[in-house]
């Protein structure tokens, strides 16, 4: 005759408690896992550098949060748009977006409006403190002005609201 349920349970528990705490074991006594893989520390998001300066990335979001709190109010912030050129891709992916067309030192976010004598403008988001320009990133900008766009480097978000603000004639 066969084990009832609860004879197997009973039995089971054990073996499976048993099973558990030898992994448990095993794991906390060895640099290895059973596959030969080490163990690595996980990685946290890092959004500050020693500089305690806020990560470009950052700004920027902080700046389309303000445009998308402020786009009814002020109905040209609606068409303010990011190039996303300063995205880490893979290989892959990289070499995708560039057969459709990314570039390199394209400015990081278009203001489509022509105010102000201008076609339109495009900003180029920097860190508070620290970060350049690139070769490209001067090439587009002087491309830009001979084209008879604004354009501006940002030093964070408050920066470049307020450079927004002025382009458009916003108070």
């Amino acid at each position: 005759m066969g084990l009832t349920l609860a004879q197997k349970e009973n039995s089971a528990v054990p073996c499976l408690i048993t099973a558990l705490q030898t992994a448990k074991d095993t794991a906390q006594n060895s640099d290895q896992f059973h596959t030969g893989f080490k163990k690595r520390k996980l990685m946290t998001k890092k959004t500050y550098t020693p500089n305690n300066s806020p990560l470009e990335a950052d700004e920027q979001a902080k700046y389309f949060r303000w445009i998308r709190a402020n786009q009814i109010k002020y109905p040209a912030l609606r068409w303010i748009h990011a190039s996303l050129a300063g995205i880490k891709l893979s290989p892959f992916l990289a070499n995708k977006a560039k057969e459709q067309g990314n570039r390199k030192g394209i400015c990081d976010i278009c203001i489509p409006c022509a105010r102000r004598g201008y076609h339109g403008a495009y900003l180029e988001m920097k860190r508070q403190s620290g970060g350049r320009l690139s070769s490209e990133q001067v090439e587009f900008m002087n491309h830009l002005e001979a084209e008879g766009y604004y354009k501006s480097v940002a030093k964070g978000a408050e920066h470049a609201i307020e450079i927004t603000k002025f382009y458009l004639g916003i108070k």
